[in-house]
């Protein structure tokens, strides 16, 4: 049933994953000037430095991932699956976030920004983790009413 509290939670995470997709991720100055690191790359002074699509890739992978789960919603095991999967690739992305940082160290610039949409992965993750944990309280629900036939 898509009216289930686990399809909350998940179209939650969802909606965290595509705004972190589409949010600025990194922000600072430099000797050459202001710099931003965004859905498309690095920008400098309104100028594409490093085009990167990593981060809006692996969010659009993430949140077709969990739109699969919530309408798989008669397979329990499917969507526990996927919502493993889910969480793999958040933290891929603090993986790639984390060495995006470090890159950014070494230009010596003496003012970087976290973005505000780097703060949404770990809602997003909390949030897939509820609706996981959701599916298994209904899984075993489901069970034990199978048993008692």
């Amino acid at each position: 049933m898509i009216q289930r509290i686990q399809s909350l939670y998940f179209s939650l995470a969802i909606i965290c994953e595509l705004l972190f997709a589409f949010g600025t991720k990194f922000s600072g100055t430099t000797e050459n000037g202001d710099f931003l690191f965004g859905m498309s790359g690095m920008v400098v002074n309104n100028e594409l430095i490093r085009s990167d699509y990593k981060p809006l890739f692996l969010a659009l992978i993430a949140a077709i991932i969990l739109v699969v789960a919530i309408v798989s919603f008669k397979n329990h095991g499917r969507q526990i699956k996927l919502a493993n999967a889910f969480v793999l690739i958040i933290f891929l992305q603090l993986f790639f976030l984390g060495l995006l940082y470090s890159e950014l160290l070494e230009l010596k610039s003496p003012e970087i920004n976290i973005g505000w949409a780097v703060f949404l992965l770990p809602v997003a993750c909390i949030f897939a983790l509820l609706g996981k944990a959701g599916v298994k309280k209904d899984w075993k629900l489901l069970k034990s009413v199978d048993r008692i036939r």
